[in-house]
């Protein structure tokens, strides 16, 4: 009698179970690694609610790691200061915007 193995769940499924445990807000889990532009647009994502929620001299880049659920080594990876991170955010707002009246006037 020969048996067979369940199968293996795929990294994706990993990853998809990770990432809910996490949100869930159970310790020690941790979500799967973001590609480097999906953690730049998410880190940008987050500081422009904690800016908008508060000030520039009201957040720190650790409450911006916090935010994100990365750790300061991480934002810093990105971003060299928080100065820089504020600067990219307005660009990236005035980007959107731009793009959003040309949308507009077609």
């Amino acid at each position: 009698v020969r048996t067979v193995a369940p199968a293996m769940p795929t990294t994706k499924e990993k990853s998809a179970k990770a990432l809910a445990r996490h949100k869930s807000g159970e310790r020690g889990v941790r979500p799967t690694r973001m590609s480097k532009d999906a953690r730049r647009s998410q880190l940008l994502d987050v500081a422009a609610k904690l800016f908008a929620e508060s000030s520039y001299g009201g957040v720190t880049t650790a409450a911006l790691a916090r935010a994100a659920g990365v750790t300061e080594p991480v934002l810093y990876q990105h971003f060299p200061s928080k100065d820089v991170l504020y600067h990219e955010l307005l660009r990236e707002c005035a980007r959107r915007t731009l793009a959003a009246w040309a949308e507009e006037q077609r």
